[in-house]
């Protein structure tokens, strides 16, 4: 293990050109000459760095959860459902924030566990978190009636 303290630096070399793809399911990170850091997929391909703002969603109506909401925010308003769906990878979290007055449920087309059974976000600024343990279980926590 590296144990870094004030007196430490890492130099780290400005690339004129993205690097080569890593191998499939892996991916390379590079700070660019603008001091952001980007990511190459195993294709290739350049992905630019995500904006915070884009990490949190408004939803008014149904939803069902996507791979690509891993660590997003849902600030819900009105009475609707959030869907977890199968098939998704292991590991995805996403937080649901009820900004309303409605009811958000959650559903799931795979087993969904949490507390006492509780599966909605009843009361306005409530949230919970939604966990994809794997095969198809979802784990939902947080302030659940």
């Amino acid at each position: 293990m590296t144990i870094f303290n004030r007196d430490d630096a890492i130099d780290l070399p400005e690339l004129a050109a993205a690097p080569a793809a890593p191998e499939a399911g892996r991916r390379k990170v590079y700070m660019a000459e603008d001091g952001a850091l980007y990511a190459i997929d195993s294709s290739g391909n350049v992905i630019p760095p995500i904006s915070q703002d884009a990490r949190i969603v408004s939803l008014t109506d149904n939803y069902t959860l996507t791979a690509e909401d891993s660590g997003k925010t849902f600030e819900c308003n009105g009475t609707f459902a959030i869907n977890c769906p199968n098939g998704l990878t292991r590991n995805l979290v996403a937080i649901i924030v009820n900004v309303g007055s409605g009811i958000i449920s959650v559903t799931a087309d795979g087993t969904l566990l949490s507390k006492s059974g509780a599966v909605t976000i009843a009361d306005q600024y409530a949230m919970a978190s939604v966990y994809h343990h794997g095969m198809n279980i979802w784990l939902l926590a947080g302030d659940i009636s």
